[in-house]
């Protein structure tokens, strides 16, 4: 029996998503700048037409994951002291295959905005980094 090679989750999310850029043509990759988190810049580098990266924008991904429109812009914004945001807009320039409004009730429904969330979803209080 061979040695199984252990290596990081992360790692190995980025080579599976590498293999299923080499089998489907179809297979896009949405960032939200956590490339080097992630190892999603593995499929970047091989596949760099189908990477796209929303910048530290999660919310603009969803939009854009369900085809709800081409384009979108979320706008948040939070309160000293209040976890959740005291305001979310969206705007997709036109491009909306629904109202804008049911986008921002699927976003305010579907997606926990709260920074406690957000750093337990993409598990921010790990170190990324190897020591040397």
């Amino acid at each position: 029996m061979s040695e199984v090679k252990k290596i990081a989750t992360r790692e190995g999310y980025g080579n599976a998503l590498v293999e299923l850029g080499k089998k489907r043509d179809d297979f896009v990759v949405l960032d939200a700048d956590l490339a080097a988190a992630t190892q999603t810049g593995m499929f970047k580098k091989a596949f760099p037409e189908r990477f796209y990266d929303a910048g530290i924008a999660e919310a603009n991904l969803v939009g854009v994951a369900a085809g709800l429109a081409t384009k979108c812009e979320v706008q948040i914004a939070y309160a000293i002291g209040i976890a959740k945001p005291v305001s979310v807009m969206i705007d997709t320039f036109g491009t909306a295959t629904v109202d804008e409004e049911k986008i921002t009730a699927a976003v305010n429904q579907l997606v926990d905005l709260r920074p406690a969330a957000i750093i337990k979803k993409f598990d921010l209080r790990k170190p990324i980094y190897k020591q040397r």
